[in-house]
């Protein structure tokens, strides 16, 4: 069920080239999201932009999560583009936002045993929706493959990399120094990518 409600911004930073993560304190939007749901925020208070802009969930930690300074919190991560982002990036702690969601369907979550593995593919911006299912699956077979345009595309290393199960190795998707040897393995590549028979084989095992 979607909520127009209030929240604060708690951080918003430049993480790297023009990409930004804000964190904003919610609970009814960190209870409610599922992985794959977005927002929509109200950027100004007046008519310019006169229209919300959508935003994929980054992380959300409702009530009852572990980490309980962020409880009540949720983050997007979002790309300076234009005037609305811009304006975005300029926000500070202790501003008002005006939110409407979650939105949309979210991912179809299937049962983890269903699967010997589990493969996410993202490229840049569109990795954000994809940490929350990562959650989901951690303790699974998990393989995560990200790529952008450039080098400042490639976004959210370190975060996937704070889960136990994962090792990172980074290089070209055709290059012989991408070796996925564990069960568990971040990927770092280069954007775009395409996965076929013979690369699967070659370079990223018996899926």
């Amino acid at each position: 069920m979607p909520y127009q409600t209030q929240g604060v911004v708690i951080r918003n930073r430049r993480i790297k080239s023009v990409y930004y993560l804000m964190e904003i304190e919610c609970p009814l939007i960190a209870a409610a999201v599922k992985p794959g749901q977005f927002i929509m925020l109200k950027i100004s208070d007046n008519h310019s932009p006169l229209l919300r802009r959508p935003f994929s969930v980054y992380k959300s930690y409702p009530e009852n999560h572990t980490r309980k300074t962020r409880k009540n919190h949720f983050s997007i991560l979002y790309k300076e583009v234009g005037k609305g982002t811009k304006m975005m990036s300029q926000f500070r702690k202790g501003r008002k936002m005006d939110i409407l969601g979650p939105l949309g369907n979210g991912f179809s979550i299937p049962s983890s045993s269903t699967f010997d593995k589990i493969v996410l593919i993202g490229g840049g911006i569109g990795i954000v929706s994809l940490y929350s299912l990562a959650e989901v699956f951690k303790e699974s077979v998990l393989y995560v493959l990200i790529g952008g345009k450039t080098v400042d595309d490639i976004l959210c290393l370190e975060d996937f990399a704070q889960f136990p199960e994962y090792e990172i190795t980074k290089g070209k998707i055709n290059s012989p120094e991408v070796i996925i040897e564990p069960d568990r393995i971040l990927v770092d590549v280069n954007y775009p990518l395409t996965i076929t028979r013979e690369n699967s084989k070659s370079k990223l095992g018996n899926f």
